[in-house]
């Protein structure tokens, strides 16, 4: 009779030990949501502000000078107003498509990922002057929403790059395997002391939040002098 007591108590001690995990691991579930929606709202609000930035510095100025500019036509300067006039025009039209792009890639939806990352870095190295390389296996595995992240991640680095790095290059492999895709992101540039960067900016959080978003197991690596280096790995 002792010993089934014994055992009944065991259980219960047992049964209320499952349950305390359970709502331990329902807690930090709860809690690791409640972050990521956190860390998901800073990454939209963060890319509203860079989008009405760029709307007001360059649509808006340029618009400003282009009502001048009609404000002023005479007969004695129409060819040179015409010749302004058009170059302004070009002007606004580039501008609106690149900020259509960054409110969403049209590209990538028509053309795929691969196509997308080329464009991306031949624009990085023929605008920007800096050098890239790229080595990449096919791509057939993400949904549209996966490979948008995939693409933010690399535009997010990369903007990191320009405006901290002092980098002269960029660095991106992606390979995909029957069980996983591994992408490596690096820059040359002056990189950060190991604890300097425990203290991450905006734009590593957006990237951390994307990573997450894609289940991504990653590790950041970087020093003082040695530049800065993504790798993460997708589970197929």
């Amino acid at each position: 009779m002792i010993i089934i007591v014994s055992m009944i108590v065991i259980y219960h001690v047992y049964i209320k030990r499952i349950i305390e995990e359970k709502n331990f691991q329902k807690q930090q579930e709860l809690i690791f949501q409640n972050n990521l929606l956190e860390q998901n709202i800073q990454v939209q609000e963060s890319e509203r502000e860079q989008i009405a930035k760029r709307v007001h510095d360059d649509l808006g100025s340029k618009i400003n000078i282009l009502s001048l500019l009609l404000q002023n036509i005479n007969n004695e300067n129409i060819k040179q107003s015409k010749e302004q006039l058009t170059g302004l025009v070009k002007e606004l039209s580039n501008t609106s498509r690149n900020i259509s792009h960054t409110l969403y890639p049209v590209y990538l939806e028509r053309f795929g990922l691969i196509d997308s990352i080329n464009e991306v870095l031949f624009n990085v190295q023929n605008i920007l002057k800096l050098d890239t390389h790229f080595n990449v296996s096919t791509c057939s595995y993400f949904s549209i929403e996966e490979e948008l992240n995939i693409y933010r991640i690399l535009q997010e680095f990369i903007s990191n790059t320009i405006k901290h790095s002092e980098s002269e290059s960029i660095i991106y492999h992606f390979r995909e395997t029957n069980n996983y895709i591994a992408i490596l992101i690096g820059d040359s540039g002056k990189g950060v002391d190991e604890e300097m960067f425990k203290k991450k900016g905006m734009g590593i959080k957006n990237i951390e939040t994307r990573l997450q978003y894609l289940k991504a197991n990653f590790k950041w690596k970087t020093k003082k002098n040695s530049g800065l280096k993504l790798m993460y790995l997708i589970q197929k």
